[in-house]
């Protein structure tokens, strides 16, 4: 089964093509990367799934639905921006419960939930501290558990680990192909380092001038 799917889907901003009529079938459980030069269209290509811009043309379909009328937080979908997105005055803990506790599940779940998150991304020693006595590699993992509360079926990244040093890049990078393993859902990843999606995905979408080459 198909889990995304795109039909000739455009976007422009004035006079500039970000998005060039994209045709795209991503499977469940496959992890893809978009790849390609700054300015090729991937991350356009990313807010457009999450519903964080609006379609000049053409359709996506998230499990043979159009997401046209779909609010972001109705497409079932969590996304890691390039610079992780915490609450500075939760704790760690509190960032990874915030969307359970909204739902207001049972605390007992949501405790059970999130130290088997954090466990998984090696965040149990720190779910007392609060995002500003975290390193950068530290809140970025932090930001995955986050995405992974909900138990999304799509998980989008947006080049996680671009402003990483080099050893949180390569601890985050190992996380990822971790949880690639651990938990099955269909992943999109976006990056411009090419040996970086190479070493993550099960198949590498390259991007130039807004269409997929």
């Amino acid at each position: 089964m198909n889990k995304i799917v795109l039909k000739n889907v455009s976007k422009s901003y004035q006079n500039i093509v970000a998005v060039n009529h994209v045709n795209l079938s991503i499977k469940a459980n496959e992890f893809v990367v978009l790849t390609g030069p700054s300015g090729c269209g991937k991350t356009t290509l990313l807010r457009l799934i999450a519903g964080l811009e609006e379609l000049d043309e053409g359709e996506i379909l998230i499990d043979n639905q159009s997401a046209a009328r779909l609010k972001p937080h109705q497409r079932n979908l969590s996304m890691v921006f390039q610079d992780s997105t915490l609450y500075p005055h939760l704790t760690v803990f509190n960032n990874i419960a915030l969307s359970l506790k909204l739902e207001r599940l049972n605390k007992i779940l949501i405790e059970q939930r999130v130290r088997k998150i954090a466990a998984l991304l090696g965040l149990n020693d720190l779910l007392k501290r609060k995002p500003n006595a975290l390193s950068g590699g530290q809140r970025q993992r932090v930001a995955i558990a986050c995405a992974l509360i909900k138990k999304p079926s799509i998980i989008l990244f947006d080049e996680p680990v671009s402003s990483l040093d080099i050893p949180a890049r390569k601890e985050i990078l190992k996380i990822i192909e971790h949880i690639k393993k651990e938990i099955k859902v269909t992943y999109l990843y976006v990056t411009h380092d090419v040996s970086e999606a190479k070493t993550l995905a099960d198949r590498v979408i390259y991007m130039e001038n807004g269409k997929i080459i």
